[in-house]
């Protein structure tokens, strides 16, 4: 029974022997390898240490001259870059400068055409102004020469009522003076006669005072007297002393070449005014004033 009960334990300790033995043969394969790979580390470091001493000496040349090359490069690219800078400086200058001068340039052609624009636009206005004074100063010489003549026209007018009053006045005194018989009128139906008398006196009467305010004083003058030597109120006609034909026709006369020499004036000075337009208008536009006809008289 002990004999049974032993055999698992020896058999279980023999394991754990060999196991211990398996262990340590490990154990020392181990070692074994560990010191091997010690001693080839430990070659192999010797080897690279004298592997690099023997490529050192050359390395410290390759290298020495590889930084001289490298130092030389950079100096060389330092100095290209140096000139480089000083070109692009030469070349932003000379940019600058070019957009100065261009803007310079170009401020002072603004300026000039500006100026130029200003002054045409001056002169524009200023022509214009000149064709308005012009065709101002036009109208009023117009107008002038259009109101001298209606007034030649109105004068003319009156002239001819004048002219026609006094030749009828002179007209039926003659013929009453000339029935004259012992101081009286001796001619047929008396009564007609001095109707008619009266009515050529009133007619004359209101010619005249038409023309007072428009001929001067002197014509006024010898108007009245005409129509106070004349008038049928100034005595009898067939008087000794009663005015007669030869008085009044040569007065007559006078008064006549009087206001025809006034009318002549106002012609005149509307005959320089045309002169003065149609200088004027061929200088402005050229062209010529033509005058309107003149009003025609009412008798």
């Amino acid at each position: 029974m002990e004999d049974v009960e032993k055999t698992p334990y020896q058999t279980l300790a023999k394991a754990v022997d060999n196991m211990s033995a398996v262990l340590s043969d490990n154990q020392k394969l181990n070692q074994a390898l560990l010191q091997e790979g010690v001693l080839r580390y430990e070659n192999l470091m010797h080897e690279g240490q004298h592997h690099f001493e023997s490529l050192s000496h050359d390395g410290h040349v390759r290298y020495e001259k590889l930084m001289a090359e490298i130092q030389k490069r950079e100096d060389e690219i330092r100095q290209e870059n140096k000139r480089n800078h000083e070109k692009e400086s030469i070349r932003q200058r000379f940019d600058a400068y070019i957009i100065t001068v261009i803007s310079v340039l170009s401020i002072c052609a603004s300026i000039i055409v500006s100026n130029y624009w200003d002054l045409r636009e001056k002169q524009i206005d200023l022509k214009r102004v000149e064709l308005m004074q012009r065709s101002n100063q036009e109208s009023v010489i117009q107008n002038r020469i259009q109101y001298l003549q209606s007034q030649i026209d109105h004068r003319f007018a009156l002239r001819d009522q004048l002219m026609d009053a006094m030749v009828k006045m002179r007209g039926i005194r003659d013929i009453g003076q000339k029935q004259c018989k012992a101081g009286q009128y001796a001619g047929t139906n008396p009564e007609n006669y001095q109707e008619k008398l009266f009515a050529t006196s009133y007619d004359l009467v209101g010619a005249c005072y038409k023309i007072i305010g428009i001929f001067n004083d002197e014509i006024k003058q010898e108007t009245l007297h005409f129509l106070s030597i004349s008038s049928a109120d100034n005595g009898n006609i067939c008087e000794k002393n009663a005015t007669t034909d030869k008085e009044l026709r040569p007065l007559q006369v006078k008064i006549d070449n009087q206001i025809i020499s006034l009318i002549e004036g106002l012609e005149q000075q509307k005959n320089m005014l045309m002169v003065k337009l149609n200088s004027k208008t061929q200088e402005n536009f050229g062209g010529q004033y033509v005058e309107k006809p003149p009003l025609k008289n009412s008798n």
